[in-house]
């Protein structure tokens, strides 16, 4: 294929794409009076978006959410431009809506600036931490670790204990988080689907048709188990399952990667 020809299959290929960004840009209103194309049919629709706030975040409304320009957007480009008739595909990052959208902070803090700030710049240096330096100095990938503990264990069903045994797994959470895991406790998913389920007391119907089959799948698609805490035959039970679908499992938070130094909660 010749470099001119290859040009204008460009071009023809990129046209319908400047059509609809062009038909786009001049229909979207810049104010709710301002009647476009993709203003809302009802002007009191209009005038209503721009009382409503989000739910991620109140410093802006459904108004200036919903008529953000294309480049303030999640949408990659992917095409950046083509010389003497080759494209080339250059990756650049995708903008997100965070930088238009401030997150959400406490009403009545006086330091929301800065807190915008440092979680920005969270934000910006998360993707540096998918891969971790474990203790032994390697690299590795971030992994998807289900903690498994005892739940119902030694409680006699009382709830305050149910939910301290939750408790005591989720304090793994967040150290797992900070060296570049994922990590997932089964009751975050498990108890909602409980009480969807009809569930009115532990171990009723409702219960255990959701309880451990729930976590079996969930740990289908997890790394690995970090087992936690004292005697849980459910906890077992996943380990055991863990081991023969060739997972990894951890008994104490310093033997997963990026861990070593962290400190074991509750110690």
């Amino acid at each position: 294929m010749s470099s001119e020809l290859g040009r204008y299959l460009y071009l023809a290929g990129a046209l319908p794409f400047l059509m609809l960004g062009t038909a786009h840009a001049l229909a979207t209103p810049r104010a709710p009076a301002d009647a476009k194309g993709l203003s809302p049919f009802d002007p009191q629709l209009a005038e209503a978006m721009t009382r409503s706030t989000l739910r991620l975040t109140r410093r802006t409304d459904m108004w200036r959410a919903h008529r953000l320009p294309p480049r303030r957007r999640a949408v990659p480009r992917l095409l950046d431009h083509a010389h003497d008739g080759t494209m080339t595909a250059r990756a650049t990052p995708s903008v997100t809506a965070i930088d238009h959208v401030q997150l959400a902070m406490p009403e009545g803090r006086e330091d929301d600036a800065a807190c915008t700030s440092t979680t920005r710049s969270a934000i910006g240096s998360s993707s540096s931490r998918a891969t971790q330096v474990t203790g032994t100095g390697r690299e590795t990938d971030g992994l998807m670790i289900l903690v498994a503990g005892p739940y119902r264990s030694g409680t006699g069903d009382d709830p305050e204990k149910l939910t301290a045994n939750v408790r005591a797994m989720e304090a793994y959470a967040l150290p797992l988080f900070r060296a570049g895991h994922v990590p997932i406790v089964g009751e975050w998913l498990a108890l909602p689907l409980v009480a969807l389920a009809g569930s009115c007391r532990v171990g009723d119907e409702g219960f255990t048709e959701v309880f451990h089959p729930i976590a079996e799948r969930l740990l289908a698609r997890c790394d690995g188990v970090l087992r936690v805490g004292g005697a849980s035959a459910g906890a077992d039970q996943m380990v055991e399952v863990a081991r023969k679908n060739g997972l990894r499992v951890f008994h104490a938070l310093r033997e997963v990667p990026g861990c070593k130094s962290a400190e074991e909660p509750g110690s």
